[in-house]
């Protein structure tokens, strides 16, 4: 949830309780094999993710950006690439 609230702050707003629930439930039903995301406006992005198959904890993100704030959105993505979650 650390690069949501990063695009979130990039678009202009703060993830709230309710946004970050909305991403974690949709999370479970959007796969990226199927082509099937789940996206949301946050602020001035539209932020989608998908998962990939079961059990290798890839989440895949997609962003929609104004021309202002794509760099910012390339430094979150950049960072969020290299950021990796591990469950003892």
């Amino acid at each position: 949830m650390a690069c949501l609230e990063l695009l979130a702050f990039a678009g202009g707003i703060v993830l709230d309780k309710t946004m970050r629930e909305a991403f974690e439930g949709g999370l479970i039903i959007a796969d990226a094999e199927d082509g099937g995301w789940y996206a949301l406006p946050l602020g001035e992005l539209e932020v989608g993710v998908a998962r990939d198959e079961e059990g290798t904890g890839v989440t895949f993100v997609k962003v929609q950006a104004p021309q202002l704030l794509e760099a910012a959105v390339a430094v979150v993505l950049h960072a969020c690439a290299s950021y990796n979650l591990s469950n003892p």
